[in-house]
């Protein structure tokens, strides 16, 4: 992820800095014998040509089987840094992310240095299969997670606190189709407005 940098207008513009994750096991099992893991943070203040390790995302490694899409992780208009993150660690024994999926919005407002444990949402509180969670910070700064159903549609539940709670009580629908497959979505970078 190439970090947008703000601007003395108030406008953000592409900079020097990078981020880079890697899914690293860390040892040991949860009582459930799901091995530990997290995810690793790499920075790089000259595009990549070197790296420094900036530590995990998570304070304590969790159970392995969480995981972020290759476009998982975005930067919203107000600089914040998001990744979504399925979190089979809190979903029943042998629920996985592929099969029902608890989400999790995880983020970051000092370029990536540290993170915030944000909102929880689980296949229970929208009655259908979560697969691939995906955030997007809208201009107004609503956040929104869009996920993949079991039947291929796409569906979303918003937060209007940055993502530290999701509000469960609408469900959209987009016109939005995966056909069973991997999914991403973004906010287009001209107009902000379309993604």
């Amino acid at each position: 992820l190439q970090l947008r940098v703000k601007q003395p207008d108030g406008t953000y513009a592409l900079g020097d800095e990078v981020l880079s994750f890697d899914g690293v096991a860390t040892g040991g099992a949860d009582e459930n014998g799901k091995a530990y893991g997290n995810l690793k943070v790499w920075h790089s203040s000259d595009r990549g040509a070197t790296w420094e390790d900036w530590g995990f995302v998570f304070p304590e490694p969790i159970g392995e089987t969480y995981f972020m899409t290759a476009d998982g992780v975005k930067q919203g208009p107000s600089g914040r840094i998001y990744i979504a993150t399925g979190r089979d660690d809190l979903a029943e024994p042998g629920v996985f992310s592929e099969d029902a999926g608890v989400a999790q919005c995880v983020y970051s407002d000092d370029g990536g240095r540290t993170w915030t444990l944000g909102g929880i949402v689980s296949y229970k509180d929208v009655k259908s299969v979560m697969n691939e969670p995906q955030i997007v910070e809208s201009y107004d700064g609503v956040v929104t997670m869009f996920y993949r159903t079991d039947t291929g549609m796409i569906r979303a539940v918003k937060s209007y606190d940055g993502g530290d709670t999701f509000d469960l009580s609408k469900i959209y629908r987009t016109p939005f189709l995966a056909n069973g497959n991997c999914f991403g979505i973004t906010v287009d970078p001209i107009d902000g407005k379309t993604l």
